[in-house]
């Protein structure tokens, strides 16, 4: 699937409830995982729904690639946008299989059906032997990963993940990690990713927006976000950390450990999963 060249996102909201109010002016050129973080209640998720067009009662201006998907005179629905939402539950279908969520996400894709093909998806998100399985007898970890394969299966152009790893427990989250990682490099698609756990944003993001109480008070790389002192003021509840790009040089399967190169620097660190002998990692 070819790239997308214009990945603009501009984005003008304001939104008011009791006690709480939005006010975000943005424009970015989106590439791989863009991070939206910040404290619980700072308005995240509400950000991304208005995006994906599940908020029409905001006011705001947001368009994507060149398209206008609202105005002050225009809504384009949710269902009309060609951007993925992938929820902190996963919502899948209980009465099919995981073969019949995903065939309903296919019947229902957007564009002529030169996107991302089934058995890319199927084959991506290792979902094989699950196929013929019920939902209901999957674990978060796999009912995420069907998820977000019946996401990328609507063919979209942008993807909206909201905290999909809050629900499962520290054993999935490691073993979902990889696959939400390898996406944009995959298929091409950008990612706006929601959370507000650090570790999320360090291992995931390449860009990060921080979003304190409907504003956004910072945006840049995701090493410079996480390694500024200047934010420890603020209510984000961690401390200032470091990211390390690595070489993978090998893996010590029978001890659950990696060899890593970082300029010159062999290291030996946890296992890292989802990358083999001269691949870049992230620590």
């Amino acid at each position: 699937m070819s790239a997308e060249t214009n990945r603009e996102l501009s984005l003008q909201a304001k939104l008011t409830y009791p006690g709480f109010e939005l006010d975000v002016d943005l424009q970015l050129e989106l590439s791989g995982v863009t991070g939206l973080f910040g404290p619980s209640g700072g308005g995240k998720t509400t950000l991304l729904r208005i995006i994906a067009g599940l908020d029409r009662n905001a006011n705001a201006q947001v368009s994507f690639a060149g398209e206008a998907w609202q105005t002050s005179k225009n809504f384009v629905p949710a269902h009309r946008r060609p951007a993925g939402f992938v929820f902190q539950d996963a919502r899948l279908f209980s009465h099919l299989t995981v073969r019949g969520n995903l065939q309903f996400a296919l019947t229902r894709s957007r564009g002529s059906g030169d996107g991302i093909s089934f058995a890319e998806v199927v084959s991506t998100m290792k979902l094989a032997p699950l196929m013929d399985r019920d939902v209901e007898n999957l674990s978060g970890g796999e009912r995420q990963r069907v998820a977000i394969a019946r996401t990328l299966l609507t063919n979209p152009r942008l993807l909206l993940m909201d905290e999909p790893l809050a629900a499962l427990d520290a054993e999935h989250k490691r073993e979902i990690l990889p696959y939400i990682e390898a996406l944009p490099e995959r298929f091409g698609i950008p990612a706006i990713y929601v959370s507000h756990a650090v570790g999320e944003m360090a291992r995931l993001a390449d860009n990060v927006i921080v979003l304190e109480g409907g504003r956004v008070t910072a945006i840049d790389s995701a090493t410079s976000i996480l390694n500024r002192e200047a934010l420890q003021p603020s209510s984000l509840p961690f401390e200032p950390v470091a990211i390390l790009t690595v070489s993978v040089i090998e893996h010590l399967a029978g001890n659950y450990l990696t060899r890593v190169n970082h300029h010159g620097q062999h290291m030996t660190v946890p296992y890292i999963d989802g990358r083999v002998a001269g691949e870049s990692a992230r620590l």
